[in-house]
């Protein structure tokens, strides 16, 4: 029986997915989170000006499948590809860059916070914890607060030009969950040098309608302030932890019950002295009263959180430690939405822009992390993984990449499925199944490991052979490292 050359593709394109099964979820995944039915109303909702500038749920597919697989983040490329210029009202490669210039930050704002929310919906019940927590906080949705200034300023824009350094691109401020390690929310600034404090006040809305649980809010040294402190209690039930500067005035109460039993002084699981205390935190007008943790390290970069849980039965101050140690999560987000996930390499030239494409780069991150988190399923039931952390996410983003590739050398492209959501569920568990494997176990954290000051020599003359190294023997060699002379020492071994 003759196939038409249809029915050759189609099977072709059916086995391509079942032998890139991660490639595959990752294009379904992707259409599924900026849907058309998503980005649409998105768009027009925060649309600026009377021209609409809007964005479609193809031009996402093509930005970040096509920067991922062939222009290496370059968005010259992504843009010069004919099935962008096509759909480009003007046909210009300038038209996409005044797209992504123009978009306003209550778009990027939206954008993240809406195809998480869709995201979120397909996190298996059943998956690890990212970060496990001691289990007297399983009350409390986990969250994490923390800035993140975009680095590296395009110097297209004309007041940039001429100017040597780095410039700040935008500043966010955004909130990560503990146990998913999922970016939520963010609130912006277009100036990169604004403080976090008083992008706190925009976030705080975006999650109390994100989450309707008790939330308890992780945060550093940059939000040890009263009016933060206010304004992350707000809502009733809510809680915090948070660590401040020994700056701080505090004074014990003495008459308090906790601050007479012998829960007052004890030991961490490093068998680090701290101490637990109830009283006031600052003078006058912005004293408030906390329950403060100090943890002795011996003078050097002392711990001293402080928190609104005064019950010490139920929330132990080992217990608030330990959950304090959660709060680095965040900057693991970071690093991978930097160096994995494009931005170190900022396509626009304007604030809104930089925003755009970090929201950009954080659903991307969600979207590997949901996938990471099926893989992490697999691994827990075949090999007792217990954390999602303990799925390398270098290793599953490698082979994502090589499938795509695949995807493009067989198919010629990346077909948008018409009805991704279709079994995408079941596709993701089944991807989590099959690739699963001691290769994607990340390494173990080598505890007490300190790494070795980078030592560098100078060769004077500006260079020398590697061959010409080998050659010395390893006593002349370090003798030349300490004087400084290696090259002297070369050119006397040859002679």
């Amino acid at each position: 029986m003759d196939t038409t050359p249809n029915q050759a593709l189609s099977a072709l394109q059916n086995h391509v997915e079942a032998a890139t099964p991660v490639a595959d979820v990752a294009h379904r995944l992707m259409a599924y989170g900026f849907a058309d039915d998503l980005i649409g109303p998105l768009a027009e909702a925060h649309r600026t000006g009377p021209r609409p500038r809007s964005i479609s749920a193809a031009d996402f597919h093509d930005w970040i499948l096509t920067a991922l697989t062939e222009a290496q983040g370059s968005g010259r490329q992504v843009f010069n590809d004919d099935r962008a210029l096509e759909r480009s009202r003007t046909g210009s490669l300038s038209a996409y860059y005044r797209r992504l210039a123009g978009q306003p930050p209550a778009l990027s704002r939206a954008l993240l916070r809406d195809v998480t929310a869709r995201l979120r919906e397909l996190w298996p019940d059943d998956a690890p914890p990212m970060n496990p927590a001691p289990a007297c906080f399983d009350a409390f949705r986990l969250v994490v607060l923390d800035g993140k200034k975009v680095k590296r300023a395009g110097k297209r824009a004309k007041p940039l030009r001429g100017f040597a350094g780095s410039l700040l691109a935008a500043k966010a401020l955004v909130a990560t969950e503990v146990e998913t390690g999922l970016a939520i929310a963010m609130s912006t600034a277009l100036d990169g040098e604004t403080n976090d404090v008083p992008l706190t006040a925009d976030l705080m809305p975006q999650l109390h309608a994100l989450i309707g649980d008790a939330v308890l809010y992780l945060a550093d040294r940059q939000f040890g302030n009263k009016t933060v402190f206010d304004q992350l209690a707000e809502r009733e039930g809510d809680a915090y932890v948070v660590r401040v500067g020994k700056v701080f005035t505090f004074t014990p109460d003495a008459d308090h019950p906790h601050n007479q039993g012998d829960s007052v002084e004890g030991r961490c699981p490093e068998d680090r002295p701290y101490r637990d205390e109830i009283g006031t935190l600052g003078q006058g007008k912005s004293a408030i009263r906390v329950r403060r943790i100090f943890l002795d390290r011996g003078g050097k970069d002392d711990v001293v959180l402080v928190t609104n849980l005064t019950d010490a039965g139920a929330y132990p101050a080992a217990a608030l430690l330990e959950l304090y140690r959660c709060r680095w999560g965040i900057e693991n987000v970071f690093q991978d939405v930097t160096e994995t996930f494009g931005l170190e390499k900022l396509i626009g030239s304007t604030p809104e822009a930089a925003l755009f494409q970090l929201s950009l780069c954080l659903s991307i991150y969600n979207m590997h992390q949901v996938m990471r988190a099926h893989v992490a399923v697999a691994g827990a039931a075949a090999d007792g993984l217990g954390s999602i952390r303990d799925v390398s996410g270098p290793g599953l983003h490698l082979r994502l990449v090589r499938e795509l590739h695949t995807w493009l050398v067989m198919l010629g492209g990346l077909p948008v499925p018409e009805s991704p959501e279709a079994g995408l569920g079941d596709r993701l568990a089944a991807m989590g199944r099959g690739v699963w494997g001691p290769h994607l176990r990340a390494k173990r954290d080598r505890k007490g490991y300190v790494r070795p000051a980078k030592r560098e020599f100078k060769v004077h003359g500006g260079h020398t052979s590697a061959e010409r190294l080998r050659r010395l023997p390893e006593a002349e060699l370090e003798k030349a490292r300490r004087t400084g002379r290696l090259r002297a020492a070369v050119l006397k071994k040859e002679r």
